[in-house]
């Protein structure tokens, strides 16, 4: 038979986005900003500060209950947004916003305003 090689090709297609695709990811980045952004704006009506024995420190965590009744229905007219992206919109900003909230090194959250 002879001796065996492995190739690997590339191939070039190219790909025209849907104007409704672009649009949704537009919307879903304009809602995940605005919910984190008020998420941090009032932590405390969001979640609840817990003080962690083995890391010995304070801790945010999420509460999904008020930030779905807050901006379920603002990222389905607002934002254009289906439900079940709206969702997962409201999770992944409930993460974000916990990341920088526990986040002790970072200080500045001016950015994500």
């Amino acid at each position: 038979m002879g001796d065996e090689a492995v190739l690997t090709g590339t191939i070039k297609i190219p790909v025209r986005a849907d104007p409704k695709v672009v649009s949704l990811i537009k919307n879903y980045t304009n809602a995940l900003r605005y919910v984190v952004s008020e998420i941090l704006k009032h932590p405390e009506k969001y979640g609840v500060f817990i003080f962690s024995k083995e890391e010995k420190r304070i801790k945010w965590e999420q509460r999904i209950k008020p930030i779905y009744e807050d901006f379920c229905e603002l990222m389905k007219y607002k934002f254009n947004l289906p439900s079940k992206i709206a969702l997962s919109c409201l999770r992944e900003a409930s993460f974000v916003a916990r990341s920088v909230i526990n986040n002790p090194e970072k200080k500045d959250r001016k950015m994500y305003y």
